[in-house]
């Protein structure tokens, strides 16, 4: 018997187990990397927002940048899914794409529709959601608008949606934006917010899809990552 073969099959069975564990682990790690608001999209299901490709960073082709700040606007006006605004927000900071010029003119936008719902005594939830969620899709994607917006227990965007909690407390689906801006920070009310989601939402509702979905492996991974 052969033992040099036998030990050289041994050894090249070895490394190419340790090769296949290894990019398996670098391929899981890629899946639910980076930032969970602008890396991970939410499943809005069948609902309308500013144009898209088919994964998480595809862009749709032909789809002008100019046209971005007015069609967010447009579909936060006429949706009232704080899924759909998520989804939508993500999808506009990633169309922006760190143009400072153009970001700063969608956040003043919404912070103005924000300032003008409580002049007129009718505060809007999902207004003061919009204003913090874009600010935190902001801070995730490193874009820079010289303005530090509703920053709470270090998280930006977090006193906003706070605010908009308080109008609008038994909407499971703020509750979720909220669970999902805490993810990073590592503070106790990231666990509460996901709680409430259950407590307030359906089992086979689109909101609790998007927070199985995100919990089991993607916040998971995020947990502890903080800045």
């Amino acid at each position: 018997m052969n033992y040099t073969n036998i030990t050289r099959k041994k050894s090249s069975l070895a490394a190419f187990g340790i090769i296949f564990l290894v990019g398996f682990i670098v391929a899981i790690s890629s899946t639910y990397a980076g930032p969970p608001a602008i890396c991970h999209p939410v499943d809005i299901g069948n609902a309308k927002s500013i144009p898209w490709g088919d994964s998480a960073f595809d862009k749709k082709r032909g789809y002008s940048k100019s046209e971005v700040i007015d069609d967010t606007v447009n579909i936060l006006n006429n949706s009232h899914s704080a899924l759909v605004h998520m989804e939508t927000l993500r999808r506009a900071t990633l169309y922006l794409d760190r143009n400072t010029k153009q970001a700063t003119t969608l956040l003043a936008k919404l912070m103005a529709k924000t300032l003008d719902s409580e002049t007129k005594q009718n505060a809007n939830a999902l207004a003061w959601f919009d204003a913090g969620y874009l600010a935190q899709c902001y801070d995730q994607l490193g874009i820079d608008t010289d303005v530090i917006c509703g920053k709470d227990q270090g998280v930006i965007g977090y006193a906003w949606i706070k605010k908009a909690i308080a109008i609008n407390e038994n909407d499971a689906q703020l509750q979720f934006g909220a669970a999902m801006v805490t993810v990073l920070s590592g503070i106790k009310e990231h666990h509460e917010h996901s709680t409430r989601v259950k407590q307030l939402a359906k089992a086979d509702s689109l909101v609790m899809k998007n927070l199985e979905t995100h919990s089991k492996g993607i916040w998971t991974h995020a947990h502890g990552k903080g800045k």
